[in-house]
């Protein structure tokens, strides 16, 4: 059996915590498939989900590039977890209490039927990293990887 994972969430931005929670599951399911699941709606991040999905891709290091995916989905979860059983998610990687209810109740009525990795959530929050780019301070380039900083810098 192929294992297919899913790693659901706003990523604005996708910062190194992300990035270690996607290696570390690469390195961890050497044949998987990985699939970031980018919520289209995030009205208070500022960044829009081009310059997300950008910044994901260009995060995410060449030797497990092929591995990893980005797909867009609803903020509703429903909605969302009826598009990723589409596609036959074998595990689901999260830190949120709330995703880990709705994959409960999936589980409970029978809509999917996978396992899920659950997170630690370590590392500085996304939230933090948004205040340090809108507070005009450069301390958020150390939480951000290189590319996807340059990248910035030249949005900005």
């Amino acid at each position: 059996m192929s294992v297919k994972i899913v790693y659901p969430g706003s990523f604005r931005p996708f910062h190194l915590s992300h990035l270690k929670n996607v290696i570390n599951v690469c390195n961890k399911y050497k044949k998987c498939k990985l699939i970031i699941a980018v919520s289209k709606e995030c009205k208070r991040s500022g960044l829009d989900i081009n310059t997300t999905i950008k910044i994901i891709k260009l995060s995410i290091p060449a030797v497990i590039a092929n591995r990893v995916s980005v797909v867009t989905v609803s903020s509703n979860p429903i909605i969302s977890y009826k598009k990723l059983a589409d596609l036959k998610i074998t595990h689901v990687i999260t830190g949120s209490s709330n995703t880990i209810s709705v994959l409960k109740i999936l589980k409970k009525i029978n809509l999917w039927n996978g396992n899920i990795i659950k997170l630690n959530n370590s590392g500085i929050h996304a939230t933090k990293i948004r205040e340090l780019i809108y507070t005009g301070s450069n301390e958020w380039k150390k939480y951000i990887a290189q590319p996807a900083v340059s990248f910035l810098e030249a949005e900005m």
